[in-house]
């Protein structure tokens, strides 16, 4: 579908939570995705779910490569994995961003889906990655 979708400027992507990462027998099924889809298969890395999982962010950004077409990002807390807005966690998103910016990324999508203040937790996003320089 994605080989017939593409000369028509429409695309299959894909984005992951954290069941995609759980390792089954040695093997992960999102590497198995990334093996097993046509290479017009693009991708959105969920950073949060990915970390959550216990995967590196950085490694899957790698291993996605070019097919790499948006980055989604909300923060984890420290302690607990709670959803907290970018920059205000323990994900290293300036690292995360950079490494990314080697692929053809068209956007980064900031989605705090539980949140006290939905629109102060974006604005904190915002402003922390105006401030890293993205």
């Amino acid at each position: 579908a994605a080989e017939r979708l593409k000369p028509k400027g429409l695309f299959i992507n894909y984005h992951n939570h954290d069941l995609e990462f759980r390792n089954h027998n040695g093997v992960r099924p999102y590497d198995t995705l990334l093996k097993k889809t046509s290479a017009s298969v693009r991708f959105c890395l969920d950073v949060y779910w990915t970390k959550f999982a216990k995967a590196n962010p950085l490694e899957y950004i790698e291993k996605i490569g070019h097919r790499l077409i948006l980055v989604h990002m909300k923060d984890m807390g420290k302690l607990l994995p709670v959803m907290k807005a970018v920059g205000s966690g323990r994900i290293d998103y300036p690292e995360i961003l950079r490494k990314a910016s080697k692929y053809p990324v068209s956007d980064a999508l900031v989605e705090i889906d539980i949140a006290k203040s939905p629109r102060d937790a974006v604005t904190k996003s915002l402003s922390f990655l105006k401030n890293a320089g993205f």
